[in-house]
């Protein structure tokens, strides 16, 4: 099968805008969430939502989800979107403050940042509109695209996909149809949108290798519990004992 990556890209120059400048007067941009990042289990593994922050359904136009990255430390298909004219994906869009930012980046980092043309952007609610580009019009809109080495080809079957991703994403599909009370428009949409047709998936969520999926993100809390409970048993009153002996209180 020929690579579409050289088309991909030309086409992906046409639709969106890499310019990566933020707004200097606004400290929160919003991000399209169309993967992981429409569960907040496990959005927020990354970062707080913010305070105040709206989260909205909206669909992006002339795009199409692929599950064309590798991830080789993870062993496992990640899930892209790229230039499709005539098609849609949708997702949520979320508000992030501009200091959190980086996290995102580094979450994301297979991943570039990319403006997205706010043309191409629709509301499953018409008064979820104004709540984003208001009457001055100049959100900034970011999705996160494939960098190109990290492209694989559905032609690789022995590359899969992750139950314990895959699922992280359908549950998130779940939650903001749920969230929004959009009877399953917005699942039936992510259901007829999600890309798996060419691909093929592993069973792992006895131990899941996706490591935002609810069972290790409990392992991880549950170690960090552990810690703590040895620091306040054992290394915090010895600190505090030889604060005492220098500072005399």
């Amino acid at each position: 099968m020929k690579s579409t990556k050289p088309v991909f890209f030309t086409l992906l120059l046409s639709l969106m805008t890499s310019n990566l400048t933020l707004a200097a007067d606004n400290d929160t941009v919003w991000i399209f969430g169309y993967g992981s990042l429409m569960s907040t289990l496990a959005r927020t593994a990354t970062a707080a939502d913010a305070e105040g922050a709206e989260y909205l359904p909206v669909k992006v136009h002339d795009m199409a989800r692929k599950w064309n990255l590798w991830i080789a430390k993870a062993s496992q298909r990640a899930l892209n979107i790229e230039v499709s004219p005539g098609d849609s994906v949708n997702g949520l869009l979320f508000g992030v403050k501009i200091k959190d930012l980086p996290a995102f980046d580094l979450r994301e980092g297979s991943y570039n940042r990319v403006k997205i043309a706010k043309d191409k952007v629709s509301f499953y609610r018409e008064d979820h509109r104004n709540k984003v580009f208001g009457t001055d019009n100049d959100a900034e809109i970011y999705a996160y695209l494939p960098k190109p080495e990290f492209y694989v080809g559905p032609e690789d079957t022995e590359k899969k996909i992750a139950m314990s991703y895959l699922n992280i994403v359908r549950s998130g599909c779940v939650e903001v149809d749920q969230t929004n009370n959009l009877n399953g428009q917005f699942i039936m949409d992510c259901h007829q949108t999600l890309g798996l047709e060419e691909y093929d998936a592993f069973q792992d969520e006895d131990q899941p290798t996706y490591i935002r999926h609810p069972k290790k993100l409990l392992n991880k809390a549950e170690q960090r519990v552990d810690f703590l409970k040895g620091y306040l048993e054992n290394d915090w009153p010895n600190y505090l004992e030889i604060v005492r002996k220098y500072w005399g209180f």
